[in-house]
């Protein structure tokens, strides 16, 4: 049975839209509760920046009453190193994609600068908001919600809305983990796969059953010998 229903109350995307990006600031709110996450959304927004956004996955979760468990930030600014000063214990570390992973309570956070984000570094596209959400794998990533309101979707509702997770970036360096991951998703949400992501997750992976212990993320990796992921304490 689907986990998720779609609501009748938001007649519109824009409609959507709002409600979406004022459960994220909620949920913000919130976190910011949590020693030092205050400070961390205090550092990016008071660096030169030309906007913030949460993306993806935790905005997914939220949206269908889920706890994400990780929570991506992204940021374009040319001072992203300035930025995260001070906000490390023994070092960076790093994820899979290249990202800045930082721990905080028990939040997991990955914080990205926008031109340095997989498609982009890769030049597969040209750094904007546009391009961010048509660079993910799958329409049920393809959003992120900036702190000041505005709200990028790319068949994002229509995948809640259908319940389907299709392809929307087929480029990447590891299908068989797409495939899986395609996989997982699916079995997390109650959605199916579109005909064409199902013919790729088979010629892929077979008739080989789910892997319920891949991560849906890659085992992040590290700049040193520090450990992988940070248990920040302030003292503020």
């Amino acid at each position: 049975m689907p986990m998720y229903v779609a609501s009748v109350a938001y007649t519109d995307s824009k409609s959507r839209n709002k409600k979406l990006a004022e459960e994220v600031n909620a949920k913000i709110m919130e976190l910011k509760k949590i020693p030092g996450v205050n400070y961390l959304f205090s550092r990016l927004q008071t660096t030169y920046n030309r906007g913030i956004g949460i993306f993806g996955g935790a905005v997914r979760d939220w949206w269908l009453s889920k706890e994400p468990k990780d929570i991506d930030i992204v940021i374009d600014t040319d001072y992203f190193k300035e930025a995260l000063e001070g906000l490390y214990v023994n070092g960076k570390t790093y994820n899979a994609f290249g990202g800045t992973a930082l721990v905080l309570g028990n939040v997991k956070f990955d914080i990205w600068n926008l031109k340095d984000t997989q498609a982009f570094k890769n030049k597969q596209f040209e750094p904007s908001w546009e391009n961010l959400i048509k660079s993910v794998p799958f329409n049920v990533d393809s959003v992120v919600v900036m702190l000041s309101g505005e709200v990028h979707q790319h068949k994002f509702w229509s995948a809640l809305d259908n319940q389907e997770i299709q392809f929307i970036n087929r480029t990447h360096a590891e299908p068989k983990f797409i495939a899986q991951r395609a996989r997982l998703f699916a079995t997390k949400y109650g959605f199916k796969l579109d005909k064409e992501l199902e013919k790729f997750a088979n010629d892929q992976l077979g008739s080989a059953e789910l892997d319920n212990t891949l991560q849906i993320d890659p085992v992040p990796r590290r700049s040193s010998n520090q450990p992988v992921l940070l248990d920040v304490e302030f003292s503020f």
